[in-house]
């Protein structure tokens, strides 16, 4: 009796145990979606005052990564975490890897969905520049956090014209976090900005990112804008179904094979992912691992991998899945012709 009621009792703990929540998140393969196909009936990518072609075979597909666990959702039971251990295509990392303590994880969100507009806004700049359209862009201060080091000096519409003396008047936001967090925190960073026509220099002290001590902030959000009009117009339609900047390769050869006749894929499904600035430089992205297990399992036969993520993409590969190497977007353009021997432009250029 004592034995059977002992062993009960073991079984309930172990039950309760299994279904406790633990900190940690599992970063999983999430959906693909065809940049030259359609989402909920309707395309991806649309264009208006300019000829457009649609490409009738073939897929480009940006990657994701789907986040199970993370704070203010449902959180990971210590049976789920286990499960998604022994799952190798599954990644069980500590909460706070991705959402350090004291993360504003509605934040994140409003972030995230913030960083997909601007990934669309460089793509249709970069698409547009390689094609030859003359696109000219203008850095500016689109919002400044109170209280930050930025506070009180800059404002928003202030147009960036270089940091530390490295011209940013046409660079990319994430140039300029680059150029910004390359300082550790406290330092001085000299800021030369135009305001109501006249230019400023002014120094401001780094402050440490809320999310990470290592990293300097200067407390503004930055914004690319376009100062001439734009030759056409161009519409990425995905919903809110993805967030981050990680599909701005994608969208961007989504828009060159929409502008150019004949078909880039020449009827071969490719997957891709890396950050696009207007300037054509492809940057890395996180999950790597999770977005080649996706592309394998959808079918896609190849998958463009940012230079710097090639090293960790290489770490056991799917089988049969063709890795290409890319740093800019000439470099995407010409994988992507070498892959599928497509002669028409942009491949003929």
């Amino acid at each position: 009796m004592t034995l059977a009621v002992s062993t009960g009792l073991l079984l309930l703990l172990l039950v309760a145990a299994a279904r406790l929540p633990v900190p940690y998140i599992a970063l999983m393969p999430g959906p693909l979606y065809d940049t030259l196909g359609e989402v909920d009936g309707k395309p991806v990518i649309t264009v208006e005052g300019k000829e457009s072609f649609t490409p009738q075979t073939g897929t480009l597909y940006l990657t994701t990564v789907r986040v199970a666990g993370a704070p203010s959702y449902a959180r990971l039971t210590l049976f789920e975490a286990v499960k998604y251990w022994v799952d190798p295509s599954i990644a069980v990392v500590p909460t706070e890897v991705e959402y350090p303590p004291g993360t504003d994880v509605e934040k994140i969100k409003e972030e995230t969905a913030q960083q997909m507009v601007d990934s669309q806004d460089a793509a249709t700049i970069a698409a547009m520049r390689y094609l030859g359209e003359n696109v000219t862009t203008q850095l500016v201060v689109e919002s400044v956090t109170a209280g930050a080091p930025a506070d009180g000096v800059l404002e928003p519409g202030d147009k960036l014209l270089s940091i530390d003396g490295v011209a940013v008047d046409s660079a990319s936001g994430a140039e300029l976090r680059d150029l910004i967090r390359a300082h550790p925190p406290g330092d001085v960073i000299e800021i030369r900005y135009e305001r109501a026509g006249k230019a400023v220099v002014v120094m401001i002290t780094t402050t440490a990112a809320s999310d990470d001590p290592t990293k300097s902030l200067l407390g503004i959000g930055p914004d690319v804008q376009c100062p001439c009009k734009k030759p056409f117009i161009v519409k990425i339609g995905l919903g809110e179904e993805v967030g981050g900047p990680s599909a701005g390769l994608m969208f961007t050869l989504g828009i060159i094979d929409t502008l150019t006749p004949g078909e880039l894929t020449r009827g071969m499904s490719i997957a891709g992912t890396g950050t696009m600035d207007v300037n054509g430089n492809i940057g890395p992205i996180g999950g790597i691992k999770q977005k080649l297990i996706a592309a394998k399992r959808k079918g896609a036969t190849a998958f463009l991998v940012p230079d710097a993520n090639w090293e960790d993409a290489n770490v056991s590969p799917p089988k049969g899945l063709q890795l290409r190497r890319v740093k800019a977007l000439p470099d995407a353009v010409r994988e992507l012709c070498a892959l599928t021997g497509a002669t028409e432009k942009p491949c003929a250029a």
